[in-house]
């Protein structure tokens, strides 16, 4: 859902903005389930099947799009939604509309939410209202995200996730989510398959169980499975050239 959704980046959007603070100690990359100095992650997708298919096409989804980044600190400078994080020299947030935009660390540096659905009326012109958003995280013991909630224009996604040991990819994503009146629900797994030299993997295998309905016709739920192949270029500050 999120990433058909969440088409355009703030990039795009409106140049540089004033300042807010923020703590100056982040852990960024893993949140982002990644270990190591990751300077920019890649992303391509391939179906492998999908049950309301009736007839193949091309099997990609995504080829080659660039999904994170990071600054050599060690701080997002791009998610996952495609939300852009600038900082002055100081290290606070400092990026598109950042006088209504809310960035949120906690004691230990880890990012917490980042919601810039604070524009006001008079700027819509020219901002796109599905790039509006309100994404939070928390964390379990281990520094890793439990909870992830993605609210925009009238749609939003909740994501739980499940661990094995003490791996900080998940094993198991549970999401709910809505978009218009439209609800959809899905229990994803995920089968790892390689994996870098630094210990982030670069391909796995998704199978996700999706139910979907409209609001207030919940005896209509549709379900159907589709899987996936998830590709990974993931490159490091300290890559030699």
């Amino acid at each position: 859902m999120k990433k058909t959704v969440f088409a355009l980046s703030l990039a795009a959007l409106a140049a540089l903005a004033s300042c807010n603070k923020s703590d100056n100690s982040p852990r960024d990359v893993r949140t982002f389930g990644l270990t190591g100095d990751v300077r920019e992650v890649r992303y391509s997708v391939v179906s492998i099947s999908n049950s309301l298919d009736e007839e193949e096409g091309d099997p990609w989804l995504e080829q080659d799009e660039l999904l994170l980044s990071f600054d050599e600190q060690g701080r997002v400078t791009r998610d996952d939604y495609g939300n852009v994080y600038e900082y002055d020299a100081d290290g606070h947030y400092c990026g598109p509309y950042a006088q209504y935009t809310e960035v949120v660390r906690d004691a230990s540096g880890r990012l917490k939410s980042f919601n810039n659905t604070a524009i006001p009326e008079e700027q819509f012109d020219g901002f796109d209202i599905m790039s509006y958003c309100d994404v939070t995280y928390d964390y379990d013991a281990k520094g890793r995200v439990v909870t992830e909630t993605y609210y925009g224009w009238e749609w939003g996604t909740t994501s739980t996730y499940t661990y094995d040991g003490n791996h900080p990819w998940p094993a198991r994503i549970t999401q709910t989510g809505y978009d218009e009146g439209y609800n959809e629900n899905a229990e994803i797994t995920y089968d790892y398959l390689e994996f870098d030299a630094r210990g982030n993997w670069t391909k796995r295998e998704v199978t996700a169980v999706t139910e979907s309905y409209e609001e207030d016709a919940e005896d209509e739920k549709e379900t159907y499975t589709t899987v996936t192949q998830e590709i990974r270029t993931i490159t490091y500050w300290s890559d030699k050239n």
